[in-house]
Parts: structure tokens; C-alpha cells; sequence
């Protein structure tokens, strides 16, 4: 819905994503509230909707500004675009159900490849990281792969990565985004046993080697830097973000 009086665009952190399209361009997908009455956070995404748009590096203007989704009684955001920026994947959200879909942008051709799935993030060409709940209160980050050689993708396989054997002292794994290499991603992770406290971790694509870099200090929802060196955050203690040196 249209509202004239209402002008504040907000776009919450860590639900856009961009791609070079030449050294000076980016296209950049992100969510907000262009022509919604409704917010986009986590007490109220009703208005979350998608758009993108092309960045240019030197002028630091905007064109070719284009709605992707227009669902009135969801959700949609969460984007991540694929590194040949032919797919976005997106978190639809729909009151407390969840999926991630992918938007053909060539096409506009959409269509659901994980039913419970959070937070997409591309991995590679053919390849996402998902967050899924498979019970109450345990969510863990899957790998999916994907066959995209058609007009409509495929899920060839999906893969947990993250459990409480791998992750130990934790009962939740998600918000996963990888580092540049391809190799490792930083998640949000929760304190196992009902015991309050989130943090930052890193594990390998593998399950191998889980790190928590952070204390239990509420920090999570994080994205990594393209140069792999930093890591930024949010913490639920303040409402600002927090920048992580890293070294790995």
C-alpha cells in the first residue's frame, strides 16, 4: 500500500547485497519499505518488500531503481545475488513460516527451493547456505546445491554442516556468510541449555574446526568483509554495529 505521508525508507542491516557490474557499478538487491505502510525489522517486517538498483562508485547515484516481489501478506528479504547476478535467493516469510526462494532475474521467474529455510547466502555459482529449524528450538546451517542450468533451479543435494557434536556448547546454528576463499563461514550461534548469551562462531564447509569469536555477549547476525579480514555484527546489548578484526 501507497502511503504519501510516510517517506522514511528503512532498510535494515545485512538485508541487502550487491555484485560488480563493471569496475565502477554495482548492483545492488536490498528490502525496505519504498511503498509499504509497514516496517522492516524484526518486531514488524510487513513491509519488507525487494528491490534493486545500480550504484555507480564515482557520481554515488542511483539508477534503474526495480521492484522484484509484491506479496501484500508477506514478507520478503534477506536477499543474496548471485555471483553472476542472474539469481536472488530470498527469505519469504509469511507470520512464523519461513522459505527461501529463488527469483530469476532474467525472467522473474520464482520458485521455492527450501521449505523452513532462513537467511540464504551464495557460497558459490551453484551453491547456498541455509538456516533451517528442524525441531523447536534447534536450528542448524545446511549447504545446498543447486542445478541452475535451467530456467528453473534444481535442488541436486542438502547437507548439515552445523549440529551439537560439531558446535559444541551450542543449541543454535544460523545467519551463516561465508568468507572469500569459499572454504569457512562466521554464523550466530546460542548458548546450549537454556543458558542466555549468543555470540559470533567460524566453522569450515566441512564441519571441521568450530571457533567462537566472540564472548556470550549477544553478538550475532554478522557479514564478512570481501578482503576475509573483518567481520561486522550486531549485539543485542546496543543498537550498534560492531567490527571484528579477524584473522583465520
Amino acid at each position: 500500500m501507497k502511503n504519501p505521508f510516510f517517506k522514511t525508507v528503512l532498510i535494515l542491516l545485512f538485508t541487502f547485497i550487491s555484485q560488480n557490474i563493471t569496475a565502477e557499478e554495482y548492483l545492488v538487491v536490498f528490502a525496505a519499505n519504498l511503498e509499504s505502510t509497514g516496517s522492516v525489522c524484526r518486531e514488524d517486517p510487513s513491509g519488507a518488500d525487494l528491490y534493486s538498483v545500480h550504484f555507480d562508485l564515482l557520481t554515488k547515484s542511483v539508477s534503474d531503481l526495480k521492484r522484484l516481489t509484491n506479496y501484500n501478506d508477506a514478507s520478503e528479504w534477506f536477499p543474496s545475488l548471485s555471483p553472476d547476478t542472474k539469481w536472488v535467493a530470498y527469505n519469504y516469510q509469511k507470520i512464523i513460516y519461513n522459505e527461501v526462494r529463488l527469483i530469476n532475474r532474467e525472467t522473474g521467474f520464482e520458485t521455492v527451493i527450501f521449505n523452513g529455510g532462513r537467511f540464504p547466502e551464495w557460497i558459490g555459482d551453484s551453491e547456498l547456505l541455509i538456516s533451517n529449524k528442524r525441531i523447536k528450538d534447534e536450528k542448524d546451517v545446511y549447504k545446498v546445491e543447486l542445478d541452475l542450468t535451467g530456467d528453473e533451479p534444481i535442488v541436486k543435494s542438502s547437507q548439515r554442516i552445523t549440529n551439537r557434536n560439531n558446535c559444541p556448547g551450542t543449541s543454535l546454528a544460523s545467519d551463516a556468510y561465508p568468507f572469500p576463499d569459499g572454504q569457512q563461514f562466521a554464523f550466530h550461534i546460542l548458548r546450549e541449555n537454556g543458558q542466555s548469551g549468543a555470540a559470533m562462531a567460524t566453522i569450515n564447509l566441512d564441519g571441521t574446526n568450530f571457533q567462537r569469536i566472540t564472548d556470550w555477549d549477544g553478538s550475532g547476525h554478522g557479514i564478512v568483509n570481501s578482503n576475509g579480514k573483518e567481520i561486522i555484527c550486531s549485539t543485542s546489548a546496543a543498537p550498534i554495529p560492531k567490527l571484528l578484526r579477524w584473522k583465520h
